[in-house]
């Protein structure tokens, strides 16, 4: 998909889609661009831009036939569901209650963009739980069945993942889809939000979650992403994974044995460098940054960065690893006493952290599997599955027309 130069003024009278009776203007999709690039942390570009429209614009696709279907099924949004999604969002990205408006505006994202997207989550998870929820039916010995599965994993490795599934759907997706997952993949080992990409990228249903599957064992997933889940480490990112359905991104955030003893989840000592913006030009802030890395702890970490340093840096203290933003953890997970990350994104600057001092806390003993949370797993699954053949079918059934 091409876009020429155009001003705001012919963008907002270009038509990009025709979606039934609803108009995608090339103005809502560059704006819409700019929510998904600005959110995710992404770096900016016109490469990026195009690289990222096609999938954008069908993201916007989907989402019109969403509300539309809302608004035949009388499906409203209350404000109370709509607050109780914004402190889920604040909570996923460890953010002060309350200050969802104040982070919008710091990274210049358009808040009703971001609260019509919110909306329209909510409104297609009430449609598709009222259409099937009835009919996803988990029997006695399926659940059986998932618990003799689980049981038979006993101290193996138990793996804890987030995703970002980009589908192909139709013939031709294909390399649109590859691209789009290849160009994520690199945007994301850059330092770029997880959780925040996979809200606005992902189609699975943990998107809304910021992509957050939880705790997963051998078998429990399909064979190329366990596979690629055996070679990994905690804190990398997979490069996208072809399955039946389309690319998985998978982001390793930690891993451990299953109902058994040994180690358990990490608790970390940190420090923090935020580089000032005006600490010199780029050849002066990389010397900075190599002389950060090459300390060795904490202490000398602050010291060198002494003058040259916003004043937010400093120690952050004890924290557990899975209390740390999804992209925080991932660049701190692997790292020992004494190393720094690489520079990270962080409020229109960039910062490095460095553990001071990493220590392991003991993980819970063997003990019954919960029956009633492997029923709810499994019902998810089909609920997810009976979601994306319903958005299909809208497809399917509409008239749409993309014009560029």
């Amino acid at each position: 998909m091409g876009m020429r130069p155009a001003s705001a003024q012919e963008d907002v009278l270009r038509i990009a889609a025709v979606v039934n009776d609803d108009v995608i203007s090339v103005f809502d999709l560059a704006l819409k661009l700019a929510v998904a690039i600005r959110s995710s942390g992404f770096n900016d570009s016109p490469e990026l831009r195009r690289q990222l429209a096609p999938q954008v614009l069908r993201a916007m696709i989907d989402e019109r036939l969403q509300a539309q279907e809302a608004r035949r099924l009388n499906v409203e949004v209350t404000q109370k569901e709509l607050d109780g999604a914004i402190a889920q969002i604040e909570k996923q990205n460890r953010w002060e209650p309350g200050t969802f408006t104040k982070r919008l505006a710091d990274t210049r994202v358009d808040q009703n963009a971001i609260l019509d997207q919110i909306r329209t989550e909510i409104a297609w998870g009430k449609m598709v739980r009222r259409k099937f929820v009835a009919t996803v039916n988990v029997s006695e010995d399926e659940v059986d069945e998932a618990i003799r599965r689980i049981e038979a994993n006993r101290g193996k490795t138990e793996y804890k993942i987030a995703e970002i599934f980009i589908p192909v759907e139709e013939e031709g997706d294909e390399e649109e889809a590859q691209a789009v997952s290849t160009d994520l993949v690199r945007q994301l080992r850059a330092g770029s939000s997880f959780a925040a990409a996979a809200r606005q990228f992902s189609k699975s249903a943990s998107a809304p979650e910021g992509g957050e599957v939880g705790w997963v064992v051998g078998g429990q997933l399909v064979n190329e992403i366990d596979t690629v889940l055996k070679t990994m480490r905690p804190g990398q990112i997979s490069d996208p994974i072809r399955t039946f359905d389309g690319f998985y991104i998978i982001s390793l955030s930690d891993e451990r044995t299953v109902l058994g003893g040994g180690v358990g989840a990490s608790t970390f000592r940190l420090a923090q460098v935020v580089l000032d913006p005006s600490s010199g030009d780029a050849g002066e802030v990389q010397s900075l940054v190599r002389k950060l890395k090459a300390t060795k702890d904490c202490e000398s970490f602050l010291a060198a960065a002494r003058g040259r340093s916003a004043p937010i840096s400093g120690e952050i203290g004890r924290v557990a690893l899975d209390d740390l933003p999804t992209d925080l953890k991932a660049a701190v997970v692997s790292l020992t006493d004494g190393q720094v990350t690489d520079p990270l994104p962080f409020e229109g600057s960039r910062r490095l952290i460095m553990v001071c001092e990493r220590t392991f806390a003991a993980a819970p003993s063997a003990g019954p599997v919960d029956r009633e949370a492997v029923r709810r797993d499994l019902s998810n699954r089909r609920l997810d599955l009976a979601a994306r053949r319903y958005l299909r079918d809208l497809r399917r059934a509409a008239f749409i027309e993309v014009r560029i």
